[in-house]
């Protein structure tokens, strides 16, 4: 009898040591469980947009067009860089329809690049079409069109390119008005027509507003232009012309002479492209001269009122 209530305790103490056991193996098993779920990162749905962006609604043919892809999203953006093909979609509304345009950079530039660009969550990454000049050699209405991997929306923007107008005879000294505002194409024309003429702008007729003017200097192979003082103003248009032409490129570049004056993209012009404009946008003063490889050329101060 004695025997078998000691095997009845030793079972016993070994069930509930098996129990205890087994409790301790689940708390811990269940312990670790729920660490390694808490340190599962779950990825956040995108939440934002894209935003592509161009600095002007019209611009000369051969202007320097550039844009800006912003990324409002919480998380990166992925562009692939289809070099030498075009940065974005470029497309020109012809007879009502959008026609694709296309252009090739040299594939030598293209070696470098990357070719996916991340663009950051809230970042945004600049661009230009410099490289492809034959996308907007025609005037018209321009379309161009942001891809982004993975995301459906298309952003666009569009704009107009204008044709160049043509130079004046006196590029340089565009004609003296009279006090009316009026242009006089009479230098021998008498005081007293002169001075009906300013009569007649007074009273309750308004001030005549500024009309922008086309100027137009000249650069050789060597940098050297014919004039070395402009005074322009805002809305003006400068042409820059190449004359006595090499196998090489001119770029002319514009030097700020004051920290607040903006900056001007740089002009550059070939034995193909002889001549390219720009529009002046901004009041300011700027050192012109060509690229700093080229030493045996002369350089000019552009001021813009």
């Amino acid at each position: 009898m004695t025997r078998v209530l000691l095997r009845a305790r030793q079972r016993s103490h070994f069930r509930l040591v098996w129990s205890i056991t087994i409790g301790v193996i689940l708390v811990l098993v269940t312990a670790w469980v729920y660490k390694a779920a808490s340190n599962v990162r779950t990825h956040t749905l995108p939440v934002g947009g894209i935003k592509l962006s161009v600095p002007y609604s019209k611009y000369l043919v051969n202007e320097p067009i550039t844009f800006t892809i912003t990324n409002l999203y919480n998380s990166p953006i992925y562009i692939a860089n289809a070099c030498p093909s075009e940065p974005l979609s470029v497309y020109r509304q012809v007879n009502g329809v959008w026609v694709r345009l296309h252009d090739t950079a040299t594939a030598k530039g293209c070696s470098k690049e990357d070719r996916r660009i991340v663009v950051p969550a809230n970042g945004f990454v600049n661009g230009n079409f410099s490289a492809w000049p034959h996308l907007f050699n025609q005037p018209g209405h321009y379309r161009v069109v942001a891809y982004v991997e993975y995301y459906s929306a298309l952003e666009f923007q569009e704009f107009d390119v204008i044709a160049v107008p043509p130079p004046f005879i006196a590029a340089l000294s565009p004609a003296a008005t009279t006090a009316a505002g009026q242009t006089s194409n009479n230098p021998g024309a008498s005081s007293a027509t002169t001075a009906n003429r300013s009569t007649t702008a007074t009273g309750s007729r308004p001030a005549p507003t500024y009309a922008p003017q086309h100027y137009q200097i000249t650069v050789d192979r060597y940098g050297n232009y014919n004039t070395t003082n402009l005074n322009l103003h805002v809305g003006d248009i400068l042409t820059i012309v190449y004359t006595q032409q090499g196998p090489d490129e001119i770029q002319t570049n514009f030097t700020p002479l004051s920290p607040s004056t903006p900056g001007i993209d740089s002009v550059t012009v070939d034995h193909e492209n002889t001549s390219r404009s720009i529009i002046l946008r901004s009041k300011g003063t700027w050192r012109y001269s060509a690229a700093p490889d080229i030493t045996t050329g002369n350089s000019g101060t552009l001021n813009v009122n």
